[in-house]
């Protein structure tokens, strides 16, 4: 009966050993490592070189009794292979860095790039994403562009001459020529498309009728404008040295640009020459006269036309 009840407490003491938690245990007062309540159960051992002993006892009134005596037992480390040498510590991998297990030398630089640092793995230097190529530009159809022969048709042809005097001159004297030629724009259709072409004069080249011409930069304008008096000389007279008549005529340089749908204006190279006139300048023989009065008015004395 002692036997089944020993069993049973032995048994029990097991479970509770198992599951009590650390924290309800104290330590025993003689030999005992750990006891739990009062009189309950006592467990002690040790650990000796390669064996653990473990012995559990229940404690009744203040005596103790065994309920179960564990022989040391030989703690056996599993067999160790020493044909097969022991792994070295892992190698720091680099950042970013791919590792292969491959066979190589320690501290061989590979083909590839990378190292082998411990015989067995060869850490590859970071793999490079391969490049996109561009995407092809797309190829926009060319769009012709407009020529001096597009816009001929456009140029103003208005423009006249004006001479002081008015048709006449006088041998030795200048005689200023102007014209009213200024910057235009035309509408017209270019390209099949309505479009806006605007000319601009750079330059006007004048021939004088007796040999000579004159290229200037403006349009030229009156004695009055200019604030000259009548007979003086302007960047576009001309003194004539024999009488006759001589026909002027003007050559003026547009310089053109277009645009379309009231955009930017576009220029083209170049420029179109328009020729206006001829006119008939007399080129006449003035002489000194005495006169009473102004030639002109009723005062005017003999010598007057």
């Amino acid at each position: 009966m002692r036997t089944a009840s020993t069993s049973s407490v032995s048994a029990l003491l097991v479970v509770v050993l198992v599951v009590v938690p650390v924290s309800m245990a104290r330590a025993a007062d003689s030999g005992c490592l750990v006891t739990h309540g009062q009189t309950g159960a006592c467990a002690s051992g040790g650990i000796g070189a390669g064996a653990v002993a473990v012995q559990a006892q229940e404690r009744l009134d203040g005596s103790s009794v065994p309920v179960a005596d564990i022989p040391d037992a030989s703690v056996q480390s599993a067999p160790r292979d020493l044909a097969r040498p022991a792994s070295p510590p892992p190698v720091p991998r680099g950042r970013m860095a791919a590792d292969v297990d491959v066979p190589c030398s320690p501290s061989a630089r590979l083909s590839g790039g990378g190292l082998c640092a411990d015989g067995r793995h060869a850490f590859l230097p970071p793999a490079k994403a391969r490049v996109k190529p561009a995407d092809p530009v797309p190829v926009v159809a060319a769009v012709p562009g407009v020529s001096l022969a597009d816009v001929a048709q456009f140029v103003p042809r208005d423009a006249s001459i004006r001479s002081q005097p008015n048709g006449w001159a006088i041998v030795g004297a200048p005689v200023n020529l102007f014209t009213d030629a200024t910057a235009q724009v035309v509408d017209g259709v270019l390209l099949g498309r309505p479009a806006q072409v605007r000319f601009v004069p750079v330059s006007f080249t004048w021939d004088h009728g007796d040999g000579t011409s004159t290229t200037v930069q403006g349009p030229g304008a009156s004695w009055r404008e200019l604030g000259q008096q009548d007979f003086t000389s302007t960047d576009t007279s001309h003194v004539y040295a024999s009488i006759g008549d001589r026909q002027v005529a003007l050559t003026i340089a547009y310089s053109p640009s277009y645009r379309f749908d009231g955009g930017a204006w576009v220029q083209i190279p170049g420029t179109l020459p328009v020729q206006v006139g001829p006119v008939t300048i007399h080129v006449l023989q003035g002489s000194t006269v005495l006169v009473g009065g102004a030639c002109g008015s009723r005062d005017a004395g003999p010598g007057c036309p």
